[in-house]
């Protein structure tokens, strides 16, 4: 457990999570969603988020699935993080509340660095893996819209 409630939180959830992956792919797109809206904030770490949500996505689909359950669900766990807005900081207080959230990114980026960089060589391999996850996005926010 760490010192961080929210976090250890976010990782319950996640483990949760990882057996059911409609919730997974779900995830996956509010936090691509939310990374967009706050891409100005986030700097670097947009990219980070964006490439974690469609490598959760992919492996939520059954396309991508060279990458073991520890990482998914530590990339599960970072975007669930991401996306609680009252966290160690909240989200809403101006040009301090999405640091945390970076700093959870950060490390989890750091930590699977070589899971994440096997997805990006297996998308950049496979120009249909890029339009699947679009595919896959679009449908899930049309579940969304549904809910």
């Amino acid at each position: 457990m760490s010192q961080n409630p929210w976090l250890d939180n976010a990782a319950k959830n996640a483990k949760a999570i990882v057996n059911r992956p409609e919730v997974a792919a779900r995830i996956s797109t509010r936090a691509a969603k939310l990374a967009s809206h706050y891409r100005g904030r986030l700097g670097d770490s947009f990219s980070d988020v964006q490439t974690m949500a469609r490598l959760v996505a992919a492996w939520a689909t059954g396309r991508y699935r060279a990458i073991p359950i520890r990482s998914i669900i530590a990339l599960l766990g970072a975007l669930i993080y991401f996306l609680v807005p009252l966290d160690a900081v909240p989200d809403f207080i101006v040009a301090l509340g999405l640091l945390d959230d970076i700093a959870v990114i950060a490390k989890v980026v750091s930590l699977f660095r070589t899971d994440i960089q096997a997805f990006k060589r297996w998308e950049d391999a496979s120009p249909v893996a890029a339009e699947q996850d679009r595919e896959t996005e679009e449908k899930t926010e049309g579940e969304d819209d549904a809910e």
